[in-house]
């Protein structure tokens, strides 16, 4: 190259850009989730449906099986109050034995240790009474326990 040549190269021509605008291709995925939920021991009546529609005979099985529960969740409450009064009954015979004895202790000449089974036992037994009253005033006791819950989630994805 001479000395007096410039050293970048001569411009060239570029070729006039299109004045529109490319198309640009954007691709979105779209997801859509379906939750469906319900509690208590039967489906509703459209899964209920559905289930049949799969395993024919699974509405029945269900029917039975909810029917079943009942009724074991009855004879479970029926029992609950004769084993209320049997609790009551053991705590009361225990409570008294221990106050006999402490009673016995003292006659005995053991006055510390009759003193200490008598206060002990009387206390416990004083004590039930105080919980016991205390929970049937605010009601505590007479509440329905709560119903199982059975919940199911069912998820739908478009393809």
């Amino acid at each position: 190259m001479p000395d007096n040549a410039p050293s970048d190269p001569a411009p060239q021509a570029v070729p006039p850009q299109d004045k529109k605008p490319k198309a640009v291709l954007r691709q979105f995925q779209v997801r859509a989730t379906f939750a469906e939920h319900f509690s208590g021991p039967l489906p509703p009546p459209e899964l209920l449906d559905r289930y049949e529609k799969v395993v024919p005979g699974t509405a029945e099985r269900i029917l039975r099986m909810a029917e079943k529960e009942q009724d074991h969740r009855h004879n479970l409450e029926a029992s609950l109050p004769a084993l209320a009064r049997q609790g009551q009954l053991f705590g009361f015979v225990l409570g008294l034995s221990g106050i006999i004895g402490g009673v016995v202790l003292v006659a005995m000449g053991r006055s510390l240790a009759g003193f200490g089974v008598f206060l002990v036992s009387l206390g416990s037994l004083v004590g039930a009474y105080m919980y016991g009253h205390k929970a049937s005033v605010s009601g505590e006791d007479t509440k329905e326990p709560a119903p199982e819950a059975r919940t199911t989630t069912t998820t739908k994805e478009p393809h």
